[in-house]
């Protein structure tokens, strides 16, 4: 399996995000099936059988924490066999800050 990234800004009415997307040449689902890969515990390949290991947390965890950043996470796939993207945004603003660790704006030194 082979994985790929990139990276973008968005920008609206509401400020400027940052759009980041994970390409892998995995075994892809049906965009039907989409959403429920991000409830715990669920896998593309839920079979006794699969070839691939996990606990299906991992995009669980992912949704949780973009969505506390005050960013959405989404999944697109051409289908079965062709891999999967998963795309998030973070916004990017002055008020952007996790915790203690300073602003996300790139260039900025956290506070």
């Amino acid at each position: 399996m082979k994985v790929k990234s990139m990276s973008g800004l968005l920008s609206d009415s509401t400020g400027t995000m940052a759009q980041i997307s994970v390409h892998d040449t995995g075994i892809g689902i049906e965009m039907e099936n989409s959403e429920q890969l991000f409830s715990p515990f669920v896998q593309a390949d839920g079979s006794a059988q699969r070839s691939y290991g996990g606990t299906g947390l991992g995009l669980t965890i992912c949704k949780r924490l973009v969505e506390l950043m005050g960013g959405k996470i989404w999944l697109e796939s051409p289908g079965l066999g062709q891999g999967n993207t998963v795309i998030f945004t973070l916004p990017l603003n002055e008020q952007s800050h996790i915790k203690g660790q300073g602003s996300l704006v790139e260039g900025q030194a956290p506070s």
